[in-house]
């Protein structure tokens, strides 16, 4: 009984983990918006300039989607037997850390190239989400995934809800202040990815079967 109740407390802790990585990092993708908004003001460029940056974004996560993963994940299983599941877990967790580490390279870039190759950084970790959702279906029972895409379009929703006036009050008060705090906006985005990548990392692969 105390295996059994310790394994439905360790399952509860890593959805609860997962759910609220969606949300906090839900919100930190939406600093995305403000990237041409935020390069134009920071380095003067122009807004049609400025906008390949979201061409370049778009290209690096459909190499990445559509390539990198793939054979990142045959690799893993080949070389090192991981299991499907370890698999994405630890997609997830590279990707989040990597996700926090373009998005700061964004907030404290002076230069372009810095810059350029932050927003390149943060697309190569863009495979976050979509393994993320693969993880906390593959931890969740059958009958439990209904309510798991509902939690996770709920945390989404809400991220998306909040993060429009918080994200724009930050880029407010970051133009406002001018010098290093003009990536107000980016630092935000980064703590909040860098929280997610904190709770990716308490996520724990069951060796358990799955309790009827």
């Amino acid at each position: 009984d105390q295996a059994r109740s310790f394994t439905v407390n360790a399952r509860c802790l890593n959805l609860i983990c997962i759910v609220c990585s969606f949300l906090l990092a839900s919100i930190g993708r939406q600093a995305l918006q403000l990237i041409i908004q935020y390069a134009s003001r920071r380095f003067s460029w122009s807004i049609a300039g400025a906008s390949y940056l979201i061409t370049v974004k778009a290209l690096i996560n459909l190499l990445t989607l559509l390539v990198l993963l793939p054979k990142l994940s045959d690799w893993l299983r080949r070389h090192l037997s991981f299991s499907p599941v370890l698999t994405d877990l630890r997609v997830v967790q590279w990707s989040a850390w990597i996700l926090t580490l373009g998005m700061a390279l964004m907030a404290i870039a002076s230069q372009p190239p810095l810059y350029v190759f932050g927003v390149c950084l943060l697309a190569f970790g863009w495979g976050f989400y979509s393994a993320l959702r693969s993880l906390a279906t593959a931890l969740v029972l059958p009958s439990q995934v209904g309510v798991l895409n509902t939690a996770i379009g709920l945390s989404q929703s809400i991220g998306s809800m909040v993060s429009g006036p918080i994200l724009a009050a930050a880029f407010q008060r970051g133009v406002h202040q001018d010098g290093f705090w003009i990536g107000l906006p980016c630092l935000l985005a980064a703590v909040l990815f860098f929280f997610a990548s904190c709770l990716t990392s308490v996520v724990r692969i069951m060796d358990e079967e799955p309790i009827p």
